[in-house]
């Protein structure tokens, strides 16, 4: 999972933003400045962040805020900060009540979870209380794993089928398969069914995710 995160984040951002000019962090690591950026991000707890009724965004609930834009090459970097994240929450779980949020029934058992800090794929944007936050969108790389297994397990069964020494034959004779075994499903239009009710997944974003399953067979 973290390969194809790192792997696809570049090429998104290539084709999304070609002329944006890359920037520098503090420690010299190449961060992406396009749409999408390479992150770790953190759900938004007024008992770690707080809240300004007069400042901060009345949004801001529910939200994950940014830890930190990553180098996608730069592993070792995102790992360290990983952990470092990771022993700071096992000690705010044990200390604060964060089974208290107003709108996420279950808070406790995210941010308890260990996979909770993980690389995201994120759009980031600014509130009006000038908080920077992460609109996650690696979920669509896990429905795309999700579908694709599916379809691959459905492939191989159709190949298994097309084996066999009648089918073979028919082939042979008729320049076709056998209406068992006609049709091969592919990655082409394998997201239709989640198009009613769901927002437009990003072209540059679906097409770099199809480059990867191609090149990996």
């Amino acid at each position: 999972m973290l390969d194809i995160i790192a792997n696809n984040i570049v090429d998104i951002d290539s084709d999304a933003d070609t002329d944006t000019d890359t920037d520098l962090s503090e420690n010299d690591s190449i961060v992406s400045t396009g749409k999408y950026n390479l992150v770790l991000c953190e759900l938004h707890q007024t008992q770690i962040h707080g809240f300004d009724a007069n400042e901060s965004d009345p949004n801001i609930f529910g939200h994950y805020l940014i830890i930190s834009k990553l180098n996608p090459y730069d592993r070792e970097k995102f790992q360290i900060i990983i952990e470092m994240y990771k022993r700071k929450y096992l000690y705010l779980v044990s200390s604060l009540h964060l089974n208290n949020h107003p709108f996420i029934r279950n808070n406790y058992s995210i941010v308890s979870n260990n996979k909770y800090i993980q690389p995201q794929i994120a759009e980031c944007i600014y509130l009006q209380g000038d908080e920077s936050v992460a609109i996650i969108k690696t979920i669509w790389i896990k429905i795309i794993q999700r579908v694709w297994k599916k379809i691959y397990t459905k492939r191989m069964y159709v190949q298994n089928i097309r084996r066999h020494p009648n089918n073979i034959h028919y082939w042979n004779i008729n320049g076709k398969w056998s209406e068992s075994c006609n049709y091969l499903p592919s990655i082409f239009g394998m997201l239709s069914n989640l198009s009613r009710g769901c927002r437009r997944i990003p072209t540059t974003f679906i097409e770099s995710i199809r480059m990867s399953i191609t090149s990996r067979g």
